[in-house]
């Protein structure tokens, strides 16, 4: 049932739907981990947060929930718990994707590290489009985040870095792949 309230965009039924899952098997972390996606989807993160430290609580090594559970931590601004639930993750066999713009060399060079410690191979896609593309869809993206944030507006370590004002210094100071 929650899987059909997803599909047609019911979320907040899919969500129910989910927990009231999570709650009869407690033993399968998947509706829990399906649920804390959708809020990601919504940006709900701090509820996310609650349904994945849930699941880790009784699945410690469920890569999944460690792999959305680190995108919600660097979404919260906390780049050290992110980390190293993306750390754990990969420990545990799972793919990760980061998705970040890794502008300075020493970030990339971070990544490999942990890769290589993990024995993970790591692959960098650099996508590159016009100036007065990536502008268009900064301010495109910085607007839905705008209309649709379900949490306060974030600031210091929590301040999203994806918007327009800051392209021209971002570009500045990106340091090309080698």
């Amino acid at each position: 049932l929650a899987e059909l309230h997803a599909k047609t965009g019911e979320l907040e039924d899919a969500i129910a739907q989910y927990r009231l899952a999570g709650d009869l098997d407690p033993s399968d972390p998947t509706a829990l981990t399906r649920a804390a996606a959708l809020l990601v989807a919504e940006q709900r993160f701090s509820v996310a947060a609650g349904y994945l430290e849930r699941v880790l609580a009784t699945h410690p090594n469920d890569g999944e929930a460690l792999v959305l559970y680190g995108d919600v931590m660097a979404r919260r601004g906390d780049k050290f718990t992110a980390r190293k639930s993306y750390r754990r993750a990969l420990a545990s066999g799972r793919s990760v994707v980061l998705d970040a713009s890794f502008a300075h060399q020493a970030q990339r060079l971070t990544v490999i590290e942990i890769g290589q410690a993990s024995g993970a191979d790591i692959h960098f896609i650099e996508a590159v489009c016009p100036e007065e593309v990536a502008l268009e869809r900064l301010a495109h993206r910085w607007r839905h985040r705008v209309a649709t944030a379900a949490e306060p507006a974030a600031s210091g370590a929590q301040a999203y870095d994806g918007r327009p004002e800051l392209y021209a210094a971002q570009a500045a100071a990106w340091e090309p792949y080698d």
